[in-house]
């Protein structure tokens, strides 16, 4: 089973309310303290950014110039929107 948190994406470790659970493994504290987190976060990071909302494309039109797939943008967009909310 997984889940999901939601925070906003911090642009350092400093700036993460994960940092003191990073740094548990030694290696990410070290790192941290040298200065590593003070410039981005650690390429080992395991926050991931939300995916950008999908629009519709060219080609995804039928023979009759009914767009297809547009549900499926739609309640895509409409799940990231709920996320971010």
């Amino acid at each position: 089973m997984k889940a999901v948190f939601v925070v906003d994406m911090p642009e350092t470790c400093l700036q993460c309310p994960f940092t003191p659970i990073c740094s548990f493994d030694k290696r990410n504290a070290v790192r941290i303290i040298r200065g590593e987190g003070t410039r981005g976060r650690l390429s080992e990071c395991p926050l991931k950014p939300l995916p950008q909302k999908q629009t519709l494309a060219e080609g995804l039109f039928d023979e009759e110039g009914r767009i297809v797939m547009e549900a499926y943008f739609n309640g895509y967009n409409a799940c990231l929107e709920e996320i971010e909310e």
